[in-house]
């Protein structure tokens, strides 16, 4: 199972499929299952995420669960043939995770089909790769999240992002490093390249 990764800030604002959440300044946005957007507090109220952090070469899109089961099933579907980050979240937002938990345990092929996109050759996949592993689901959310990374200059907001996204302190001074003075001076830019860095 991945190490606990929290994201925690002020909600900015929330649309249908997403909410902008601002850390260290920076506003980070976050796609997120309705049942979780419906919970939200009002923009402005604090907000603490399970994040799940997706880097490709033309693409950075972040994730967002207030309950780490979900956060923790949606990267287990992935590892399924055929199972992309878009029906991940289509699963969990069909179920919570107790509900998906058990179907997968039970081998309910019939249950997983009522997702959009699980046709029954996929709902296999998925009962046979992840029954087993089903008792690595923390499905009792809460987490402790981990200390502040200490702000150094103009990198602060930066650092806080990177840090609340999970990253070490040695990953996120080797990545902001490598940065060109120009990249680093501008937060929105900077943090970008460091996570198109540190995703490789």
């Amino acid at each position: 199972m991945s190490p606990v990764r929290v994201l925690a800030g002020t909600l900015l604002e929330a649309s249908e499929d997403a909410a902008v959440v601002l850390v260290g300044g920076i506003g980070l946005g976050c796609a997120m299952t309705p049942r979780d957007l419906a919970a939200l507090p009002p923009p402005g109220g604090a907000l603490r995420l399970y994040s799940s952090l997706h880097v490709r070469e033309d693409d950075l899109r972040l994730y967002g669960f207030l309950d780490r089961a979900d956060r923790d099933l949606f990267e287990l579907l992935q590892g399924v043939a055929g199972v992309g980050a878009r029906l991940a979240i289509a699963c969990v937002s069909t179920f919570d995770a107790a509900a998906l938990a058990a179907a997968i345990r039970a081998g309910d092929v019939h249950a997983l089909q009522a997702v959009p996109g699980v046709g029954r050759r996929t709902a296999e996949r998925i009962v046979v790769d992840l029954r087993d592993r089903m008792g690595d689901v923390a499905l009792a959310a809460g987490a402790a999240g981990r200390r502040p990374v200490p702000s150094v200059g103009g990198d602060g907001p930066v650092r806080a992002a990177l840090q609340a996204l999970g990253f070490s302190t040695p990953e996120i001074n080797e990545a902001l490093g490598a940065l060109p003075p120009e990249t680093r001076a501008d937060s929105d830019e900077a943090l970008r390249a460091a996570l198109q860095r540190l995703g490789r």
